[in-house]
Order: C-alpha cells, then structure tokens, then sequence
C-alpha cells in the first residue's frame, strides 16, 4: 500500500511540544522502521515553516525526500475567528486535493482536532471525494466533559465540526482499551473500525546508572532537601492537582514531616502563587510543596527514578503516559481507578479513587509506611513498562490498515472511469465566475477565456 501520514500533529503549537506531538513523532518513526513493503509518505503544512526542515532532518533516516511533501496555503486559517472560515475552508479543499495528488491507499492523521487556534488545517472528505483514512484517536474529553470543556459556542462548534471529520474515518486507532471503549460508547462507532494500537514511552526513560553526582545537583537546583513525592503532567481541570496537594497536606504529620511534594512541570505566576496558597491555607509549611518549573529530559528521568513516589491522580487520560514513564524508570507509581490508567498501572492495589481526597491520601500512607509494598511496587513497574513498546505499536497500526484495505476492497463499489465511457461522451468542466454585466476585473477575464476555453 501507498501510506501517507499527515503530520501536523508535530507541527501544531497546540500539540508539537505536548504527547501528542511526542506520540505522533514516535508512532511515525515505529511505523516506518516497520513498514517492510508498504511505500510510506509524509506530508508537512508549510505554513509551520520552521518546523519543517527539522522534521524532514528527523525522518531522512527513513525515507528519500521525494516521499516528504509540503503544501500551502493562505493563511491565516485558525478556526476559532469567523474572518477566517473562507480560508479555512479553501485550505481543507487544498490539503485534500493534495492527498488526492499522491493518490494514497490510505491516508493516516496523526491529529484531528487540531486548528482552532493555530494554522494546522485537517478534515476528511470536505471536498465530496473520500480518500481512506486512519485518525489517531487519544481520546474525547471535551465530549464527554462537555460543560466543562466547550463553554465558549466558537471552540464548540469547532470541536463538533472535527467529531462530524472523525465519523467520516475508516480507522480509528485508539490509544487505549478506555479510549477505545469511549469513541464506541459516545458515539456510537463500528466497533470493528477501532483498534487499540496502546502506546510506549520514548527510550531515553530507563533507570540511570551512576547518576548519584548528577542528581545532588538536581536536588540543589530545585531545593529538594527530602525525599520527595512526584507529579508531572500539566495543570488541566482533570489533572486533579488540587486534590493531590490537599491530600498530602493530609497526611500524618510523622509521614508529612519526612517528605516534600513535588510539583514537576512548567507552570505559570498565577498558577504557582495559587497553588502555594492552597498548600499554605492547607497546613503545610513552607518547602514542602516544590514547583520546579520546565524541566530537561534528564532532569525528569532523574527525578522519575529518585523520587520515593510518583502519583497521578487524574480522572481521565486518553493513556497517561507520564505513569508509564514513571515505571519504566523504575518509580513507585500509584494512580487514578478511572479511564485508560488501570490498563497502564496493571494493578489494582495501586489504585485510588481520585474523586475520593480521603482515597489519595489513604494509599499514600500505604505505600510510604509499608517498605515491602513500596519493593513489591517498585518491582511491578519495571515489569509491567516492558509490555509496551513503540515497534509494537507501529506494527499494530500497519495492521489495523492492511486488514481495513483488504475489507474495503471487497466492499468497493464498481466505479466507471472517462476511459470506459463511449468515446462520443465528453468530460465536462464547470466555470465559477462573475460574469458581464457585472464590471469587474474577473468578469471581463473570464468573457475573454471562454470562447477560447469552448
């Protein structure tokens, strides 16, 4: 097959430097390295200009340049402003009339819901001709939290529009069993076109070995004087941080005094000042909350693999890979009882209820007082980030588009091309114009073409 990746999903501000962008760069590389007889290809938006070089030196290990593509078009396009939506519209016709031109089998979108407020244009079949499509789907948070996510009617009828494109694929390749079981439960999607293709975490989060030196200075540069109890992920609404801080504000106090909670993620003023209000208005002193701000890759695998806990306690995740990355260097990890993070932890005593503050806290106090819980836990972790690998990954999306390419071609319709009409028969072409009387430019351009044209 003729595969061509969309790959937005890496160029997007909205998602380039998120999971997302990070799952979409290494889901791509999996899927090329495996790709065996299938003639990949990748498509860039040339409106993301400076991400494009960088993205063609990535992949120039897996593919000749004649198989990366870049298209055009006017900008600005981002849907969320009404001056936009010409554009935005003509931009689809564009980006869709250049798959065409690379006459896929499949065509895959490493992110739909992108473009609100960005340039990143995607949709399916806008043009009324349908090309075979994948979609990664991660999961449908602002659906199922609807009162929470779309309050604004702009990012609603957006986000409703991109549900209308997701519909109109023939693959979904979920994330996750949960993610999996969301698309067919709320939208009630064929179960047979959503295959769960799981995740990995990026190779670089493996246990360090000799990086006593390294982490003093860590622990220096941050102030972490203790030993520590770790979150990273983002502060959306579902990160559920404020109930995370509370809950360890609520530890007993012999517990509480021996430990500090960190905080690990980029954060606004606003953001860190609220939060240390909460921790204060809570009880805690000060330093035992730490917000460390942006973090490098070799400061967070550090911090992964020395913290004393690592706990998530989001209510929904499409997969919640800052888990996975936790176990595979080797943390302690306990989360959340809710959405993808059962299948990721693989145990059920490493749960919590994350509406229940009394829960958190409850299996806190079980992992830091219990030495043998906290090995048997340490132990798992190591285990359980070996079943999930990115070449498995890319292999099991490979799959899922043989098996819909072969189903699809036994369920294609019989088309009649130009070629098989009788030769009396011609093509015939429309003409979209002003016209005379009208006094315009175009009008009397186009009264000048088209006897030429007839």
């Amino acid at each position: 097959m003729r595969i061509v990746i969309d790959m937005q999903a890496c160029q997007s501000t909205g998602s380039r430097d998120r999971g997302i962008g990070r799952y979409s760069l290494a889901l791509t590389k999996a899927m090329l390295a495996n790709a065996g007889q299938h003639e990949m290809h990748l498509l860039f938006n040339g409106l993301f200009s400076d991400t494009v070089e960088p993205l063609i030196s990535a992949f120039s290990e897996f593919l000749p340049m004649s198989q990366m593509h870049v298209w055009h078009a006017p900008a600005p396009v981002s849907a969320y402003f009404k001056k936009n939506e010409w554009r935005c519209r003509s931009a689809e016709l564009m980006r869709e009339q250049t798959l065409a031109n690379l006459r896929p089998d499949f065509v895959h979108v490493t992110s739909l819901f992108e473009g609100s407020g960005d340039d990143a244009v995607t949709s399916i079949s806008s043009n009324g001709e349908h090309l075979a499509t994948a979609v990664t789907l991660y999961d449908l948070i602002p659906f199922v939290y609807e009162d929470k996510y779309l309050n604004d009617e702009r990012q609603k009828i957006w986000y409703y529009r991109k549900l209308g494109s997701l519909k109109q694929a023939d693959l979904l390749l979920a994330i996750s069993d949960s993610s999996r079981r969301e698309a067919i439960a709320h939208l009630g999607l064929d179960a047979k076109k959503i295959v769960n293709i799981s995740s990995a975490v990026e190779p670089h989060f493996v246990p360090l070995s000799g990086d006593d030196v390294g982490f003093e200075a860590i622990k220096l540069k941050f102030s972490l004087d203790r030993p520590f109890v770790m979150y990273t992920g983002g502060f959306d609404l579902r990160k559920n941080i404020d109930a995370l801080v509370l809950a360890f504000a609520d530890l007993p106090s012999q517990i509480r005094k021996r430990y500090q909670l960190a905080i690990v993620c980029a954060i606004s003023p606003n953001e860190s000042a609220r939060l240390t209000k909460l921790a204060i208005s809570a009880g805690m002193a000060q330093g035992d909350l730490v917000l460390t701000g942006f973090v490098s890759d070799v400061e967070l695998t550090s911090l992964y693999q020395h913290c004393a806990l690592f706990v998530f306690p989001s209510w929904h995740e499409g997969f919640g890979l800052p888990a996975l990355e936790a176990m595979s260097c080797g943390a302690a990890v306990i989360a959340a009882n809710t959405s993808s993070l059962p299948e990721v932890l693989g145990r059920s005593d490493a749960l919590f209820d994350p509406f229940d503050q009394q829960s958190i806290t409850n299996k806190i106090v079980d992992v830091l007082s219990n030495e043998s819980f906290h090995a048997s836990l340490t132990a798992h972790s190591l285990i359980q980030a070996k079943k999930f690998s990115w070449s498995a990954s890319g292999k099991a999306a490979l799959a899922a588009f043989e098996d819909q390419h072969e189903i699809s071609k036994v369920n294609a319709p019989t088309k009649v091309g130009i070629e098989s009409l009788p030769l009396q028969i011609k093509p015939r072409m429309a003409y979209f114009s002003p016209f005379l009387p009208t006094r315009s430019g175009v009008a009397f351009f186009s009264s000048e073409l088209l006897p030429e044209l007839q």
